[in-house]
């Protein structure tokens, strides 16, 4: 068996991370857990999944203006793209905190780069220029065929169910302790992108309310002990993601 679980890579000096008790909200967790996402230093890109709707005529009249000092920037940095948009984007989970954003795609391998060069767009083009206009904008930068998007799949495989249905429990009991009030669902599902025919990986997932803060990276610790102590070595792989997200009413 084994554990599967992506890396935390917390910024350096970044302002949404405590070094000393590792706590962080459970957005910048996973936006430090995705290198093919990037935004400037201090923010962090919409979290996965999101709604995604048409921008303000104000944003994308400020955007045609400053479309081409942006694509200048990026040429300095060396970063090859195949799109660069305004869209309003929000988490699916909370709507209502909608901004318009300055989607950056390229299909390059990440590098240092983009964050310098998302925080320059942004800080020295992009929020001087919205400022002026009396609204907020974002600005990201993102190689879109290899972020993390995983959507949820039925497990077809029934040999896993049995073992799969002696963790939940201890799951739930683990969550409760950690984290009380701040969990939302406890899933095990497949995941993998959207296509059927995608790489898919059993997954538990313990969904967390969004906006809340705590030590994540000590959770996912936990919650990988319990599995590991309760299903015997060899038996099945199972991955760990640590989620925003919540349930939301019908």
């Amino acid at each position: 068996m084994g554990i599967l679980t992506r890396k935390f890579n917390p910024e350096q000096d970044s302002e949404l991370f405590d070094t000393e008790t590792g706590n962080c909200s459970i957005e910048y967790y996973n936006a430090c857990k995705d290198v093919y996402r990037v935004a400037p230093n201090n923010k962090i890109p919409v979290p996965w999944p999101w709604s995604v709707e048409k921008a303000s005529d104000s944003s994308e009249e400020v955007f045609d203006r400053l479309e081409e000092r942006v694509r200048e920037v990026l040429e300095c940095y060396g970063i090859i793209t195949h799109y660069i948009g305004v869209h309003s984007v929000a988490e699916r989970y909370t709507p209502q905190k909608s901004k318009d954003t300055i989607i950056i795609k390229t299909r390059d391998e990440p590098r240092v780069s983009w964050k310098e060069a998302a925080s320059k767009i942004y800080y020295e083009i992009v929020e001087p220029a919205a400022t002026s206009a009396q609204i907020q904008m974002r600005v990201e930068i993102r190689n879109e065929e290899k972020m993390y998007k995983d959507v949820v799949h039925v497990i077809r495989d029934h040999d896993p169910v049995e073992a799969l249905q002696r963790i939940q429990p201890l799951i739930l009991n683990a969550t409760k302790e950690f984290c009380p009030g701040k969990w939302s669902s406890i899933g095990i599902h497949n995941r993998g992108h959207a296509p059927r025919d995608s790489e898919k990986k059993i997954t538990v997932t313990v969904s967390i309310r969004p906006g809340s803060v705590d030590a994540w990276g000590a959770f996912e610790e936990k919650i990988v002990r319990v599995i590991e102590s309760a299903i015997p070595l060899g038996e099945v792989d199972i991955a760990v993601e640590i989620l925003p997200g919540q349930i939301i009413p019908l």
